[in-house]
């Protein structure tokens, strides 16, 4: 099967960056794959902690559901300006009933933390993506391992980006059995999705049976 990204899915280092390279992984398929999955795609991904790229098997478009409920994450909580920002926004004045008062303070914090979450960690899935496509530009690019020390300074930004999201993930999933030393942030967002596929509704049953 044909591949996009690099050509190479094996380096003599970790880091992409080895004076050998080649292309060892593979993905085989047959005539009935083909007419089965026409518009799969195979890519080889960035490498990162490890001699080997993944290879990652799309067998269609996927799409996105648009439309998500607002959650607070409890990372927000390590940086001082995210208590500073619910604080100003408690103080502010509003005239009305208790009941007026607390619903607006409520939805205008939701407001300004989704504005300041925005502004601080930006879209973190995007930005690990763009780190990864400068990892392979660094790799593709390497000779004889110019390009090692980039790629280990961006290497630690995504692991940094990883714990991020990993506490997310936690957080979604409602997983209470964690251990501190399982970063494995993959684990917990298949936890949330299939959460999250429990929690969706199907279809509705009307009194007349249809």
């Amino acid at each position: 099967m044909g591949f996009c990204g690099s050509p190479f899915t094996w380096t003599s280092n970790k880091h992409g960056t080895g004076k050998h390279k080649s292309r060892l992984d593979r993905s085989l398929i047959n005539n009935e794959w083909t007419l089965a999955y026409p518009d799969s795609i195979l890519s080889h991904l960035s490498q990162n902690g490890s001699d080997h790229s993944l290879i990652l098997l799309e067998l269609s478009k996927q799409y996105r559901v648009t439309g998500k409920s607002w959650e607070f994450f409890e990372q927000w909580l390590q940086h001082d300006s995210c208590c500073d920002e619910i604080k100003s926004t408690w103080l502010s004045n509003y005239s009305g009933s208790h009941i007026f008062v607390m619903t607006n303070k409520v939805s205008n914090t939701r407001h300004i933390l989704s504005v300041w979450s925005k502004s601080t960690f930006g879209n973190i899935n995007n930005r690990i993506l763009q780190l990864q496509s400068k990892i392979s530009n660094l790799q593709v690019t390497d000779i004889c391992g110019s390009n090692t020390e980039g790629v280990i300074k961006l290497e630690k930004y995504i692991r940094a980006l990883n714990d991020i999201q990993a506490s997310s993930n936690r957080q979604k999933a409602r997983d209470h059995v964690y251990n501190d030393m399982d970063m494995n942030s993959k684990y917990f967002h298949i936890r949330a999705n299939r959460r999250k596929s429990r929690n969706r509704i199907d279809s509705l049953l009307a009194p007349d049976g249809s």
